[in-house]
């Protein structure tokens, strides 16, 4: 019969390489989160930019002129 301290060995050993590829795929869970995240308000400045109207810095009027 084995010992119980090598059954606990063995559980301890298949412990921790699960928490390493579950603490792994969390990382990339989060980076690809985070990814997803930064396209969409870079997407989201594109198309407010797109839209936007420009002012004129210079100062100049603009407007047309009765005559």
């Amino acid at each position: 019969m084995i010992p119980l301290g090598v059954i606990a060995a063995g559980l301890q050993i298949v412990s921790s390489w699960l928490m390493t590829v579950l603490a792994l795929l969390a990382i990339l869970v989060s980076v690809i989160i985070c990814l997803v995240f930064v396209e969409l308000v870079f997407e989201y400045a594109a198309v407010a930019q797109a839209y936007t109207v420009k002012s004129d810095s210079a100062g100049t009027d603009l407007s047309p002129t009765i005559k």
